[in-house]
This record gives C-alpha cells, sequence and structure tokens, in this order.
C-alpha cells in the first residue's frame, strides 16, 4: 500500500472524527415535565443560558404524567445523537423503579447520564409547643408518647423522608396527610401536628419568623440557609440522606465525545451568577458532577429507594 494511500486514509479518519465533534449544529430539546412547576423552571432557565453560550436554540418540552415517566420514557426513545436530552429528577431516576411495578425504562440502563444539577433541600421542623430542641430528644419523647407524634405530609418526597425516618430512629409516627401545604404548615403552628418535612424554601419563612422550629435537615451536609441547624447524620444517624435532586440525562448510547461536550457547557450554564441565583431563589443548591459521578448516584438511588420499599414495606402502583 503506498505512503499516499495511507496519506489519504489517514486525512479521512481525522476529518471524520472531527465531524463527529461538531456539536451542535441544530436546535437541542430539553424533555420535562409538566408546565409551571419548579422543574419546568429549572429547565428554562438553564437552557436559556445555554442556548446563549452554545449559539444555537435550545427549548424544553413539557411531557407531564406518570410522576416524570412519560417525560423519562420519552427521552428514552428518542435519537441517541445528543439533541434530546433531560431534566430528571429523584422521582424519574430513582423512586420510581420502585413505585412502578411495570416501569416502561430502565433508568440506569436506558440514559446516558451528563450532570448532577443540583439538590431541593428539606428541612424537619416542629411546633413550637414540642418539648424537644433537637432531633435526639425529638426521638426519646415519640418513643414515650403512646401512639408516637403526629407527622404531616403534603407530598411524596417528604412521606417518603417520613418512612426513612421512621425506619432509621426505629420510631412509630401517626401520619396526616394533606393536600395543600398551606394547610399542613398552619396546623404545624397551631400544634395540631407534631412534626413535619418540608422543602426549604416553603418552611423558611416560618422558621425565620419564629412560628416553627427547624430541628434537622436530612441532607449530606448542612444547609447555607440554615447553617446552625445539624444534619440528621450528624444528630445520630450517620449516611441519612434524603430529598429531591435533579441532573440531566441523554439517551443510552450517545457518543462519549457529545456527553463531555454537554457536560462542560451545562455546568458552564450552571457556574453562571445569574443563574444560581434564580435556581438558588426556588430552592435548588446547585453541584454539579462528571458523568460517570453522576451515574454512580443513580446508581445509587435506585438501590437505596429500593431497600426504602422493601423494608417499610410501602405500597406499588401499576
Amino acid at each position: 500500500m503506498s505512503r499516499f494511500f495511507l496519506a489519504l486514509i489517514g486525512l479521512f479518519l481525522v476529518t471524520a472524527s472531527a465531524a463527529q465533534v461538531q456539536f451542535p449544529t441544530k436546535p437541542i430539546r430539553i424533555i420535562s415535565v409538566g408546565a409551571g412547576g419548579t422543574s419546568d423552571l429549572w429547565a428554562r432557565v438553564i437552557g436559556k443560558k445555554l442556548s446563549e453560550n452554545l449559539g444555537q436554540p435550545v427549548f424544553v418540552e413539557n411531557r407531564p404524567g406518570a410522576g416524570g415517566g412519560i417525560a423519562a420514557q420519552a427521552t428514552a426513545a428518542a435519537a441517541s445523537d445528543g439533541y434530546t436530552i433531560m431534566l430528571g429528577s429523584s422521582g424519574t431516576h430513582g423512586i420510581n423503579a420502585s413505585l412502578y411495578k411495570k416501569l416502561p425504562y430502565d433508568p440506569v440502563k436506558d440514559f446516558s447520564p451528563i450532570t448532577f444539577v443540583g439538590n431541593l433541600e428539606y428541612v424537619l421542623v416542629a411546633t413550637n409547643t414540642l418539648p424537644a430542641k433537637d432531633l435526639s430528644e425529638l426521638v426519646a419523647l415519640s418513643k414515650s408518647k403512646a401512639g408516637g407524634l403526629t407527622l404531616g405530609y403534603s407530598h411524596s418526597t417528604a412521606n417518603l423522608l417520613s418512612e426513612m425516618f421512621k425506619l432509621a430512629a426505629g420510631i412509630n409516627v401517626t401520619s396526616v396527610g394533606y393536600k395543600v401545604g398551606s394547610t399542613e404548615f398552619a396546623d404545624l403552628m397551631t400544634g395540631r401536628i407534631d412534626i413535619m418535612f418540608s422543602t426549604m424554601t416553603s418552611a423558611l419563612p416560618f422558621v425565620r419568623d419564629g412560628r416553627i422550629k427547624a430541628l434537622a435537615v436530612p441532607a449530606a451536609k448542612r444547609s447555607s440557609a440554615l447553617p446552625n441547624v445539624p444534619t440528621i447524620s450528624e444528630s445520630g444517624y450517620p449516611g441519612f440522606a434524603g430529598g429531591a435532586w435533579v441532573g440531566f440525562f441523554a439517551p443510552a448510547g450517545v457518543s462519549k465525545e457529545i456527553v463531555t461536550k454537554l457536560n462542560n457547557e451545562i455546568v458552564r450554564a450552571l457556574r453562571s451568577p445569574d443563574v444560581q441565583q434564580t435556581l438558588r431563589n426556588s430552592g435548588l443548591e446547585v453541584e454539579t458532577s462528571t458523568p460517570e459521578e453522576f451515574g454512580e448516584i443513580v446508581k445509587a438511588e435506585v438501590k437505596k429507594w429500593a431497600t426504602l420499599f422493601r423494608d417499610a414495606k410501602l405500597p406499588t402502583a401499576d
């Protein structure tokens, strides 16, 4: 084989390789859940900055239903070219695998993780009339009270956090479900319920003006919003961490080069001060990752929720 022919092959391979990483050359679609919620806000804020940085349109397509499952299924079925990505969550890529008996997608195998985006912070709060100033006193009080304490919840993540805490602390509580969060807070302030897990943004105004008290945060580290409030982990329950998170996924099979490009650009967008401020104001603490790190997070989340559903004997859905 002549040197000239070998050189032509080399040139072709270099050109083909370069062409493969020419991304993006057309609009990118972000699949999200229902319009108008916080996830939709986050997708649009990040998408706008991503579009500015890439010089390509980035649009959000809402696919509500099945706890985010419809959005996840649509993403998994999309072409593996990097032009469809999803702002997934601990629900779509963690809880749903245990909640639904027949999930139409695999949260690990059917996706290419891009980057972790952040945590939606939660806090364990109590009525001011409760004679417990920290978590150890709360647990002791619950164990000494017939039927335990009364715990309120108004959505699935708060309910699951409650189940996690009950198992970890070995306590019984009387759970009270609410359809409206404002009613839940009113009952907490008047002492009709004793404790509840709440999103930080919802609870913070009531904590700061002294109408309720914060006992602990169910996260790996303390919250910048309440730096003097300890984590549940440091309060005697090592490794306890729960709550909600969001992150970006592409369909399985997207090339490593494109995943790396998406990771770099999304992380760049998330480091923008205006994006961070908007996300923080809506309760999201930004925290990014590599694709590999995010993949391990997802695997751990699937395992964590499966363990909870099994040990707490939680009901599943069709």
